[in-house]
């Protein structure tokens, strides 16, 4: 029943506006808005602005300076008043539960960060620059590739060994989230190397972890997943 309620909320409040691509304007009539996250990457934020459209609502990037450096910060509507403001957030609130909103002031920004960036052309950010592989078998490396993406997660770290005593002893505690009862010197009995992808949803917060045995016989194993909420409640998964 929750569910639907929030539906059918999602589709009066949003199903009148055209959110794909489009959003109200930020300005001196309508200075309010609501900064849903934000992030050090302009690519990053892009990624959470195509997630929100598709979920109904609207989103848009800025870009603010400020003194621990620069942010791209990902905002939603445009109000004119404290009332309007908190209504629209109260029906944000109801609908989508975003974890962290903050409101933003037009009047208290400068020129440069006022303009909403429509087009990447103008960021100075380089893409992805492609890096070496890693030196492990070609095997494991393509069994990473496989591991999914999409603009609900960012890869938050990414752990690989190669399961011989020396690799093992230099490998740090905190690399691998391991199953309860389980070692690498265990998982050596059974393969000869490991990975551990953990993804961050980029609005959310929650952790999601994906780690694979290769086996002795060759073929990759998937050990764990699990889902781990930020809050730190209980609620993992092993398939």
């Amino acid at each position: 029943m929750k569910n639907v309620l929030c539906f059918f909320l999602a589709f009066f409040f949003f199903a009148c506006s055209d959110h794909e691509g489009s959003y109200n304007p930020f300005s001196e009539s309508k200075p309010y808005s609501l900064e849903i996250t934000r992030t050090r990457s302009y690519y990053q934020a892009a990624k959470i602005v195509r997630r929100i459209r598709k979920m109904g609502a609207e989103a848009f990037i800025i870009n603010r300076h400020e003194k621990n450096g620069e942010w791209y910060s990902v905002l939603s509507g445009a109000l004119k008043d404290s009332s309007a403001l908190n209504e629209y957030k109260s029906k944000l609130d109801s609908v989508y539960h975003f974890p962290k909103m903050k409101v933003v002031d037009y009047s208290k920004l400068d020129s440069a960060t006022r303009v909403p960036i429509e087009r990447p052309d103008s960021i100075k950010q380089g893409h992805r620059i492609a890096a070496n592989k890693p030196a492990v078998p070609e095997e494991v490396y393509d069994g990473i590739q496989k591991f999914p993406t999409s603009d609900m997660f960012d890869s938050k770290r990414t752990g690989i060994v190669m399961l011989n005593n020396r690799a093992i002893k230099e490998v740090k505690k905190d690399v691998f989230d391991l199953p309860r009862g389980i070692s690498l010197y265990t998982l050596s009995k059974y393969g000869t190397s490991f990975y551990s992808v953990i993804f961050r949803d980029n609005i959310f917060g929650d952790n999601v972890t994906l780690q694979a045995l290769k086996r002795n016989d060759s073929r990759p194993h998937i050990v764990e997943a699990s889902i781990v909420p930020i809050s730190k409640t209980e609620n993992g998964y092993d398939y």
